[in-house]
């Protein structure tokens, strides 16, 4: 590589050398290890990727901090369950915590977003547990590695990840995230505000109404709910009941004579009565006002959720 002086102990890829790749192409025929960067890349983070190529356009050239990489090299590689903590259980699958993090920043984040930065911080105290385990008192390289990956990584997560940092940020996604509907559905947790609550609890017995309707229609029609009789919601018709029309020719009459068919094609016969629609009309009612309620109070918590974006920002960087 053509390498320019820079500050702070790198150096900087010469221009000719950036126009034709700087030996960091990611292109697909430069896969096959025919790049430096394809040769190096098994980060296991896309912000340990984007760091290498920062790294392979400004290589260090200071011989002291060289050393320092070294002996964490080293180290890790003498360290094999210890390493593999790190690269499988910790970095493996770990969100890209760079780009959530300005993305939270313009707070424009999601409430999946926000999940996944809570994955990102849940995975430190098993990082620091990692990092801990090794032997800073062991005589040569091995001391000189743990001891910069206990200054430079683990005593800064520790810092980062207290009770009035990062795990204060974790206790707000428990509190207004209802984390056991993920990954199905993001949503504010109902018990995180009253109003939510209250509007959940009335579209919850909305809903039991609408079952107890369907429960109802097949004992009349002599049909099993669920199999030949169907409970179902569109945006076009809202709640609504939907037979086959083969069985609708079975229980004509007793359909005729308690229910009302609105449309008959060829994915069945659907019927209604004035309480389905009654049930169905507080039903959208009510689903329109909780979730207005939810983006309000998605908004409420990105807006918390953002006075932790320098926290995010070290954690970055450390993970990187």
């Amino acid at each position: 590589l053509h390498v320019l002086p820079l500050a702070g102990g790198r150096s900087g890829l010469a221009a000719e050398a950036e126009a034709n790749g700087g030996g960091t192409s990611t292109s697909s025929s430069n896969r096959a290890c025919t790049s430096i960067y394809a040769l190096l890349c098994h980060q296991r983070t896309p912000m340990g990727k984007r760091l290498l190529r920062t790294w392979l356009k400004q290589p260090l050239v200071n011989e002291s901090l060289i050393e320092a990489r070294h002996d964490v090299v080293e180290l890790l590689s003498n360290a094999p369950s210890v390493l593999s903590t790190l690269r499988d259980a910790v970095m493996r699958g770990l969100p890209d915590a760079e780009r959530l993090t300005r993305k939270l920043e313009r707070q424009n984040a999601t409430l999946q977003d926000l999940c996944l930065l809570y994955k990102v911080s849940s995975a430190i105290p098993l990082l620091i547990t990692a990092l801990g385990s090794l032997d800073t008192s062991a005589p040569g390289a091995r001391g000189r590695g743990a001891e910069i990956l206990a200054d430079r990584f683990a005593k800064p997560f520790e810092e980062l990840h207290t009770e009035d940092k990062l795990r204060r940020f974790e206790g707000l996604i428990e509190a207004a995230i209802d984390l056991s509907r993920v990954p199905e559905e993001y949503a504010v947790n109902p018990s995180y505000d009253q109003k939510l609550q209250e509007l959940r609890e009335e579209r919850d017995a909305v809903e039991a109404r609408l079952e107890a309707m369907g429960v109802k229609a097949a004992k009349v029609l002599g049909l099993e709910l669920g199999k030949s009789l169907k409970l179902e919601r569109t945006t076009v018709h809202g709640y609504h009941f939907r037979i086959t029309k083969t069985e609708e020719q079975k229980v004509r009459k007793k359909l005729s004579a308690h229910y009302t068919v609105f449309d008959t094609r060829k994915d069945g016969c659907k019927f209604h009565s004035s309480e389905l629609r009654n049930a169905a009309a507080d039903y959208e009612r009510l689903t329109k006002k909780y979730e207005a309620s939810q983006r309000e109070l998605t908004a409420q918590v990105v807006e918390v959720a953002s006075s932790f974006v320098e926290l995010f920002d070290g954690v970055t960087n450390k993970i990187a």
